[in-house]
């Protein structure tokens, strides 16, 4: 096709995001995982190094960090588009930011732990652990609103083409994990969580037991990331198996950390008054979309 809009995210799975997630937050079988967050103060453990390594990606200005590799797709997509049979009288692309996790202030999360029942630790959610999650997210985006702000727009080119940014983490205030007043089931289940947990299914409430017409396990747990070094032959498997990925139930064990139904409803209209607000053409009103369905999870 010939598109006039492009939307996406780019770049989580590059800055180990799902690297963080299995080591810091699920830590499944087979491991070994090394210490928790809260008790490595040396750093020896996967939790902290895969931190370390999605930090020193989302900072490094060479080559091989974030900014360059982000503002080289852009340049890309832009190249693409000034193609033969790809030229238009307007194109705008806008880059949506990611989301933080957690309420990282509360007291409740410090003593749980998001483990399920084929996980081979029970690590904490303490609060500076939160707080860090939330702080690479926030220097992740921060980047990427840098490129954009200095990306010529339009080119001057003669063409109408556009780079945008559209932050949509506050839209997750209070619909975050570990929000004030919401239960350890909440973190599962509740219609006001907005991000998805490790669940075998819409009434899989958490905890370290195994629900019901779940299988044993193991898993592969956010594993669309492609860099890190230590992941597991489990994690190899599910790329090069077919048979095993539909065994594994990979959709479910991929989306934590995605945000849910509620939540790409509210991100949903967060983008159409952005569209609105610049003007790109042939963008409805909101109202005038149909009717969402969703009503919970």
């Amino acid at each position: 096709g010939n598109s006039q809009l492009i939307l996406g995210f780019l770049g989580g799975n590059d800055a180990h995001f799902g690297d963080i997630a299995r080591a810091c937050v699920y830590q499944p079988a087979p491991g070994p995982w090394g210490l928790p967050y809260d008790e490595d103060p040396n750093g020896e453990g996967e939790c902290k190094k895969n931190l370390q390594i999605s930090r020193a990606f989302i900072t490094d200005k060479g080559d091989e960090g974030l900014e360059a590799k982000f503002k080289t797709a852009l340049d890309k997509i832009i190249a693409f588009k000034q193609g033969s049979g790809q030229i238009q009288d307007r194109f705008d692309l806008y880059i949506s930011s990611y989301v933080e996790f957690f309420d990282a202030t509360t007291d409740a999360c410090d003593d749980w732990t998001f483990a399920r029942w084929f996980s081979v630790g029970s690590p904490k959610l303490v609060k500076p652990l939160r707080a860090e999650m939330n702080d690479l997210v926030q220097q992740y985006n921060a980047v990427q609103a840098a490129v954009i702000a200095g990306y010529p727009s339009p080119l001057g080119l003669g063409l109408n083409y556009y780079v945008h940014y559209i932050p949509i983490s506050d839209v997750f205030q209070n619909h975050r994990f570990c929000e004030e007043g919401h239960s350890f089931e909440d973190q599962w289940t509740s219609s006001d969580v907005w991000i998805w947990n490790l669940q075998w299914n819409d009434g899989d409430t958490g905890g370290p037991d195994q629900p019901p017409g779940a299988p044993p396990g193991p898993f592969p747990v956010m594993s669309l990331d492609t860099l890190n070094t230590s992941r597991t032959d489990l994690d190899n498997q599910v790329f090069t198996d077919p048979t095993a990925q539909v065994q594994s139930g990979f959709g479910w064990t991929a989306r934590p950390f995605h945000p849910k139904p509620l939540g790409h409803q509210n991100i949903k209209a967060t983008y159409i008054d952005t569209f609105k607000h610049d003007e790109v053409p042939g963008v409805i009103n909101i109202d005038s979309a149909p009717p969402s369905p969703i009503t919970s999870i």
